[in-house]
């Protein structure tokens, strides 16, 4: 879709959502901690050549954490869009 095409869309058709901040920024800074233990694990193992059953259930922890921040950023917005799923 060209941009001229999706500004007139969105302003005929579109919804203004305002999102709480505080919300977006948790967001990106769980993704950002995520991120630098991810590097610091991936970065032994490769110096190591192995990585420990500890940085494994981190890593599966920091996953559930990110997911589950994730989902009720995109549950409120959801929610102020008025989509049901």
């Amino acid at each position: 879709m060209k941009t001229a095409t999706y500004i007139k869309y969105m302003a005929l058709h579109g919804k203004i959502v305002n999102v709480d901040a505080k919300m977006s920024s948790d967001l990106l800074a769980a993704l950002g901690r995520v991120g630098n233990n991810v590097n610091q694990i991936s970065h032994r193992a490769n110096v190591t050549e192995y990585i420990t059953q500890e940085d494994l259930q981190k890593l599966l922890k920091w996953r559930d954490e990110l997911r589950h921040t994730s989902r009720a950023y995109l549950s409120t917005i959801h929610s102020a869009l008025g989509c049901s799923t």
